[in-house]
């Protein structure tokens, strides 16, 4: 038996334990409908197998490798079991449904059924997500979610899915590629608005909040995205360094203390993105040998 154990563990509660993530190589017929793209890996790849250098991981862009024999895998994010034969030597295989779920859905089957007290784990589990554009302003929705799921669970203020949705919605809206691309201000400045709004009403109700508190916030994030001299323009980075920010001033001004930090994170496919630098990134690894 082979088994690939998930790292996000622990963010949904379909992949709630490491255990729940195996795959097992059986000698059966492969079922042809199961394509390259459906991503499968395991830690211990058949001395049998094929690499293909030209086909990435949509996880980690570690090559896949096509093996004689199928196997019955789970689903990275799902957890369901599927038959297929090509594998990623880090254990991803994501299952056709998952690979063609749109994000606003998969985000809603995050919002209901994480756990989790980390906002960094849910990021980087939902910036993994097959159909995320490498470079988009959907990368505020996941900011907006991330935070809002660590916020609802870690259970210091009363966030309801509902809030969390509709502050998905209003991301949405405030960051529109077209407003980023005419103004030069990236979309993310938006979700933090959203994002810390929200919270702020849920601490003092919802009736009007005119004392500028949200304002000096987004000010601030705009000030820490742009003095940042790194090269790396890449979105998963903007998205983790404006969380260590929001994470500092919640736990400062509200006590809402969440778990983890953008240090812990390591990216699995710096190289493989545009406007990518890992000499210049922190999450690369590059800059600690």
């Amino acid at each position: 038996m082979l088994e690939a154990k998930n790292k996000k563990a622990g963010v949904a509660s379909s992949a709630s334990s490491k255990e729940q993530r195996t795959a097992t190589v059986q000698g059966s017929t492969i079922d042809e409908e199961y394509s390259e793209l459906e991503l499968l890996h395991s830690a211990d790849a058949s001395p049998e197998s094929r690499v293909f250098p030209e086909k990435g991981c949509a996880l980690c862009a570690e090559n896949l490798e096509y093996l004689d024999e199928d196997g019955i895998l789970s689903c990275y994010f799902c957890g369901e079991e599927h038959r297929a034969r090509v594998w990623c030597p880090e254990g991803h295989f994501v299952c056709r449904t998952c690979q063609h779920m749109p994000l606003s859905s998969f985000l809603e089957e995050i919002i209901h059924s994480s756990r989790s007290r980390n906002p960094f784990d849910i990021a980087e589990f939902l910036m993994s997500h097959p159909t995320l554009e490498k470079h988009s302003c959907d990368h505020a929705w996941i900011f907006t979610a991330a935070l809002l799921i660590a916020v609802k669970n870690e259970g210091s203020i009363s966030m309801s899915e509902d809030d969390i949705l509709a502050a998905l919605e209003s991301t949405k809206e405030q960051s529109n590629p077209r407003f980023a691309h005419s103004t030069g201000v990236c979309g993310m400045v938006a979700a933090v608005g959203v994002s810390f709004q929200a919270v702020l009403s849920a601490v003092r109700g919802n009736g009007e909040q005119n004392d500028g508190t949200t304002m000096r916030v987004v000010a601030q994030a705009i000030e820490h995205l742009a003095d940042d001299t790194s090269r790396c323009r890449c979105c998963k980075r903007v998205v983790l360094i404006t969380l260590d920010l929001i994470v500092s001033l919640m736990r400062a001004r509200f006590n809402v203390n969440l778990e983890g930090a953008s240090d812990e994170y390591i990216c699995r496919m710096f190289g493989s993105v545009g406007y990518c630098e890992p000499d210049s990134c922190q999450f690369s690894g590059v800059l600690s040998e």
